[in-house]
């Protein structure tokens, strides 16, 4: 299995997840076309099965469409980010591409499916937006804009949440193993290094003491 990175104009992270020998990939979070994406696609003669996205922004499903045009492939995402993807106020198109754009997929999943022939694990982590996901693989990780080396996604946009956002970051911070992290904006990282050396780690504890306290009130 190989993973290659793409990155946009926008310095968003397009992924291609390729099996080479038998010639089949997925595209996960198309922001924009890539013509290198699609010259190695042409050259190994890959079949896209499909396209994955980890959340509705715009600059994370902008090339969606042409590349289920050009590869017949469907479109998935999270069925909480209907909404967002249709709205261009609330999937922030207007004011940060500078154009209306909007998107209906060809399915869409929820926690625990598991989607492609890559057997890939959606893991709900709201927060970004409503409906945020990441793809778990065997030892891997696409995090989208929840998980960042050294950072996490802003939480001021639509249907995004601060106190959620960090619950999502504490739920990806108790998994057991080490993943290789392969976030939607800049380098990748480990999740072990992210445990021990990432800044957003004491606002993931805060939030857990924070929700430990609430519901022991609750309790009494």
């Amino acid at each position: 299995m190989r993973i290659e990175c793409f990155t946009t104009m926008a310095s968003e992270n397009i992924y291609l997840l390729t099996d080479p020998a038998e010639k089949r990939a997925v595209i996960i979070d198309p922001g924009a076309p890539s013509l290198s994406l699609e010259d190695r696609v042409r050259d190994e003669g890959l079949t896209i099965e499909g396209i994955l996205l980890t959340h509705g922004h715009a600059d994370h499903f902008g090339g969606a469409d042409h590349y289920r045009t050009l590869y017949g492939a469907p479109i998935w995402a999270s069925e909480k980010e209907r909404d967002l993807l249709l709205d261009p106020n609330m999937n922030v198109s207007l004011a940060f591409m500078g154009r209306a754009q909007s998107l209906t997929c060809d399915d869409y999943f929820k926690e625990g499916d598991r989607v492609t022939s890559f057997d890939l694990e959606v893991l709900e982590t709201p927060g970004h937006t409503g409906g945020s996901v990441c793809f778990r693989g065997q030892d891997f990780l696409f995090t989208g804009d929840t998980l960042f080396q050294g950072s996490c996604g802003r939480w001021d946009l639509p249907t995004g949440g601060m106190h959620t956002l960090f619950r999502s970051l504490g739920r990806l911070f108790r998994l057991e193993g080490d993943y290789r992290i392969l976030p939607g904006h800049g380098p990748e990282t480990r999740l072990s290094i992210e445990k021990a050396t990432s800044p957003i780690m004491d606002y993931v504890i805060m939030q857990e003491d924070r929700d430990r306290k609430q519901g022991k009130e609750k309790e009494s």
